[in-house]
């Protein structure tokens, strides 16, 4: 069985920098150190035995604007400075956005997806190196804890620390 992460991301500037700006000043006001908030976007998961040129056809189709957001399939960070925070529901959580999304896939045609979710992507960089590797992630932990997640019913996973 095949997955693919779809990030979608407005060309607007304006949709997401409150996010981007609250994220920076929570870090900050944590006592955390300072990072810098590039962007926050939407996140597809996508399994089943599907192929690459499937998945572009569903992200170009169904899960963006052609003319107002972008899309990325399988996106990995920059460098050691870059960060993602994927949030998703947990399982057993209802995803009323993943099931659309596995209904709006059946009707253009594609029948090989198995499973969709739908979760939040917001991309970082560190502002300095000054914590060790170890020190910065639990920080990351702790600030995604308390502003980014509702624990009872979201989980997130951390790519690039």
């Amino acid at each position: 069985m095949n997955s693919f992460l779809i990030e979608v991301d407005s060309r607007l500037k304006g949709r997401s920098l409150q996010v981007q700006k609250k994220s920076e000043r929570s870090f900050v006001e944590l006592g955390l150190g300072k990072i810098v908030c590039l962007g926050v976007g939407q996140l597809y998961r996508l399994e089943g035995e599907i192929s690459p040129e499937e998945v572009s056809r569903i992200a170009q189709e169904l899960l963006s604007d052609s003319v107002s957001e972008n899309f990325a399939i399988d996106t990995k960070p920059e460098d050691g400075n870059h960060f993602f925070v994927d949030i998703w529901y947990k399982d057993g959580v209802t995803d009323s956005v993943g099931e659309s999304v596995l209904k709006g896939v059946s009707d253009i045609g594609i029948k090989t997806v198995a499973h969709a979710a739908h979760g939040k992507r917001l991309r970082f960089r560190r502002a300095c190196d000054s914590d060790n590797e170890g020190t910065f992630q639990k920080k990351v932990i702790q600030f995604v804890d308390r502003n980014l997640l509702n624990p009872l019913v979201q989980e997130c996973k951390i790519t690039g620390l």
